[in-house]
């Protein structure tokens, strides 16, 4: 027997994704950079450096897709790749100025993004949309123990 509640819920959620790769590609469009590159550029929301190994981890993809990536950003001047000093066969990638500098402006983009969405609502509606997200991310984790690390936003 189907639950129309989780339908109604898993619908609600697949508009919501739909909505949020809509926000990244007109970010990415703005910041003139690809969703792959700003899917990786999230990444470093929260964290300066990142192995290629923890990138790829984090996006689901080999460490190849991840080189092609970085290259490409790397090309712009937004990261740069070195030796890991504590093992000579990792790489790590790091931000440079410029990337930090798109990082703010990602930061700001989406705060905009966010802002307009909810600056309608009641503080009590906005503590009661956190509540769900926070127990839709704790079951979500505890039942599939798939997680999404150092990407904070959509």
């Amino acid at each position: 027997m189907k639950d129309a509640l989780i339908e109604q819920i898993s619908g609600s959620l697949n508009s919501i994704k739909g909505k949020c790769q809509l926000k990244d590609r007109t970010i990415a469009v703005e910041l003139k950079i690809s969703c792959s590159e700003l899917n990786c550029m999230k990444l470093f929301l929260s964290s300066n450096n990142l192995s290629v190994k923890d990138i790829a981890e984090k996006l689901g993809i080999t460490s190849g897709g991840v080189t092609k990536i970085v290259s490409q950003l790397e090309v712009q001047s937004f990261l740069r790749r070195d030796m890991d000093p504590d093992d000579r066969r990792g790489i790590i990638v790091s931000l440079t100025p410029a990337g930090k500098k798109l990082i703010e402006d990602l930061k700001k983009k989406t705060a905009g993004y966010y802002d307009t969405i909810f600056k309608s609502l009641s503080k009590s509606e906005k503590e009661d949309i956190l509540k769900g997200l926070q127990i839709l991310n704790e079951s979500w984790v505890k039942y599939t123990g798939m997680k999404y690390p150092g990407v904070e936003n959509c």
